[in-house]
C-alpha cells in the first residue's frame, strides 16, 4: 500500500505523540516562557496547543466529530504536565483501538478461511466479517464530521501525527535539546506531507521551505520543508 493511500497514515500518530512525549520531558517551568520555532509562540502556549491538539483527535476517534473551539483541560495547569497527562491516556486509548482491530481482522481472516474451507454451500459470514474490518464499518466509521467538512480517520490521524512530530521538535528545539525526529517516522512523514503541505500557499500557518543539503537526515528535511531552519 503507497503512503499516498491515507489508510497508512493511523500508523504513525502513535510514534508521532511518543516522541513528542519524550521532548516534552525536557520542559521546566523556567522554560515557559521561552520562544519556539513557531513565530509568536512560547513553550507554553505551545504546550497547550499540542494538549488541545490531542483532545480534537480523541473527540475525533470518540464522538466521531470535532468541535471547532476546543477547550484546555485546565487552564491554569502546568502546561507540560497536562500535556504529558493528556499524551499518556491518549496512547493507551490508541493502543487498545489498534489491538482491537488486529484482533478483529485476525478473527474475520480466521472466519474468511474456514468458510472457504467448508465450501460454497456455507454461508459467507467470515468474508463479511473480513470485509467489516478492513473499512472499519462495524465499529469505527471512517468519517469524522468538522463543522459541516468531512474527512477520513486516516487523514485525520496523518495531520495529527504530522502536528505531533513537528511541535515535538519545536519544543525539543526551544529547550536547547534538539533531539530529531526518529528516522523512521520522519522519512513517513516526508511522504505524505507534501500531500498534506502544499509548497505554496501556505501562509500563515507555515513558512516557506528551508533548503538543506542534500544529505540532511529526515528530521532535518521534514523541519525544512514546513519552514523551519534545523541549523
Amino acid at each position: 500500500m503507497p503512503w499516498s493511500d491515507p489508510a497508512r497514515w493511523p500508523g504513525l500518530l502513535g510514534p508521532a505523540i511518543s516522541y513528542a512525549l519524550v521532548t516534552v520531558q525536557a520542559v521546566t517551568p523556567e522554560l515557559l516562557p521561552h520562544p519556539t520555532p513557531c513565530q509568536g509562540w512560547d513553550v507554553g502556549m505551545l504546550l497547550r496547543h499540542a494538549t488541545e491538539s490531542l483532545a480534537a483527535l480523541q473527540e475525533g476517534i470518540d464522538a466521531r466529530r470535532i468541535g471547532l473551539s476546543p477547550g484546555p483541560d485546565d487552564p491554569a495547569g502546568d502546561p507540560a504536565a497536562l500535556f504529558r497527562d493528556r499524551a499518556g491516556r491518549f496512547l493507551s486509548a490508541w493502543a487498545h483501538i489498534a489491538q482491537t482491530d488486529a484482533d478483529r481482522i485476525d478473527t474475520a481472516e480466521t472466519d474468511t478461511a474456514e468458510t472457504r474451507t467448508a465450501g460454497a454451500g456455507t454461508p459467507r459470514t467470515g468474508a463479511a466479517r473480513a470485509e467489516t474490518a478492513q473499512t472499519g464499518a462495524e465499529d469505527c466509521p471512517e468519517i469524522i464530521a468538522i463543522a459541516d467538512r468531512r474527512l477520513t480517520l486516516g487523514l485525520m490521524t496523518g495531520v495529527g501525527a504530522l502536528e505531533m512530530a513537528v511541535h515535538g521538535w519545536d519544543l525539543s528545539r526551544a529547550c536547547g535539546h534538539g533531539q530529531p525526529i526518529p528516522g523512521p517516522l520522519a522519512t513517513s512523514l516526508l511522504h505524505i506531507t507534501p500531500l498534506l503541505v502544499p509548497r505554496t500557499g501556505r501562509a500563515p500557518l507555515f513558512g516557506p521551505p528551508v533548503t538543506v543539503p542534500p544529505m540532511a537526515t529526515p528530521s532535518d528535511q521534514l523541519v525544512a520543508y514546513l519552514g523551519r531552519n534545523p541549523g
